[in-house]
C-alpha cells in the first residue's frame, strides 16, 4: 500500500517487525507500533497486524508482541497492495520467504489469529467483544450490555446475575431469554434488575450463540464481569498495609459512587481513625 495507508514490515535497522496505519491520530511518528520479537532467526514466523479503531496490536506466532492505544481512520491509498515490496517507494524489497498472506476487512481477535495460524479460517463461533469490557468498573446503576456475535450465530441466549457460578451454570434466575438483538439493558424499569444495579456489586454475564442448523450449537460463551463502584472510597494510594512509604507521600483515593465531597481522617491509632466523626469535607480526592 505504499507509505500512505497500512503496512506490516521489518524494522529498518533491527530484526523486529513494525506495523503502521497512516491517518490515525497523532503525528507520523505516532503511526508506528514497534515489535520486540526477533524474526530474523532463520525460522518461519506467523505475523499479524491489527487495528480495531482504538488500539494497535502486533502478533508474532500467535502471541501479542506489542500494542498501544490510538484512534482515527486510516488513510485510503491509491497505490496497489504489494507483497514483499512497497508500491510507493522502490528498492524496499523483502529479503526472505513469504507464504499464505491474508487480508481481512475487520479486526481479528487473538483467538481468531490463533485459528488462522493453525491453518484454519478466522471463523469464531463464540460471542466476543463485551461492552462493558470484561473486568471493567461501570460508573452507573444501569447498563446496556453489547457484544460481537459469533460467526455462526442466528440468536443469542443471554445470562446475567450477581453470582459467577449461577451465570456459568445457566441457573434459572440468570437466564434473560433468547434474542436476535446484540444488546441487553439491565438496571432500568421494565428490564432485568428494574430497581437499579447496586453500588459495590460485581455482575456477571454470558452469551451463548445459537444456530439450530449447526450440530455444535449452542456455543457456550465466556463469563464476563463488570463492577459498580462502591459508595465508599476505594483504591487507596499508598495501598492498604503498604510499607516503606515515603514520609512526604500524598494520600490519594478513588471517590465512592456519586461522591462529591470527602471527609478525611488520619492518625496512628486504628480505633481513633475508625471511630472519628465530623470534620470539614473537601472536594479533592487527595491529601
Amino acid at each position: 500500500m505504499g507509505d500512505d495507508s497500512w503496512r506490516l514490515q521489518r524494522q529498518t535497522t533491527t530484526d523486529n517487525l513494525c506495523w503502521a496505519c497512516t491517518g490515525v491520530t497523532g503525528t507520523p511518528g505516532d503511526w508506528w507500533l514497534y515489535g520486540n520479537v526477533n524474526v530474523n532467526d532463520g525460522e518461519w514466523h506467523h505475523t499479524a497486524g491489527v487495528y480495531d479503531g482504538s488500539k494497535y496490536y502486533l502478533y508474532v506466532d500467535g502471541e501479542l508482541d506489542a500494542s498501544k492505544d490510538t484512534s482515527g481512520t486510516m488513510s485510503i491509498s491509491s497505490y496497489p497492495v504489494l507483497i514483499g515490496a512497497n508500491a510507493q517507494q522502490g528498492g524496499r524489497e523483502f529479503e526472505g520467504l513469504i507464504d499464505d498472506v491474508r487480508i481481512y476487512k475487520r479486526a481479528l481477535m487473538d483467538t481468531e489469529i490463533l485459528g488462522v495460524m493453525s491453518g484454519g479460517g478466522a471463523e469464531y463461533p463464540l460471542a466476543s467483544g463485551p461492552v462493558p469490557a470484561n473486568g471493567a468498573i461501570h460508573p452507573d446503576t444501569w447498563v446496556n450490555l453489547s457484544w460481537r456475535a459469533g460467526d455462526f450465530a442466528v440468536s443469542h441466549n443471554v445470562y446475567f446475575g450477581d453470582n459467577f457460578d449461577d451465570v456459568s451454570a445457566g441457573a434459572e434466575g440468570t437466564f434473560q431469554g433468547n434474542q436476535t438483538l446484540m444488546f441487553l439493558v439491565a438496571g432500568f424499569p421494565g428490564f432485568a434488575y428494574p430497581d437499579g444495579l447496586v453500588p459495590g456489586t460485581t455482575y456477571y454475564w454470558r452469551v451463548d450463540e445459537v444456530n439450530e442448523t449447526e450440530p455444535n450449537s449452542p456455543w457456550k460463551g465466556d463469563v464476563w464481569s463488570f463492577m459498580i463502584p462502591p459508595k465508599t472510597a476505594y483504591a487507596p494510594e499508598p495501598a492498604d498495609t503498604a510499607e516503606a512509604v515515603d514520609l512526604n507521600a500524598n494520600l490519594n483515593w478513588t471517590p465512592g459512587f456519586g461522591a462529591k465531597l470527602h471527609t478525611v481522617y488520619f492518625g496512628d491509632s486504628f480505633d481513633d481513625v475508625n471511630n472519628a466523626a465530623g470534620g470539614l469535607p473537601q472536594g479533592a480526592a487527595t491529601l
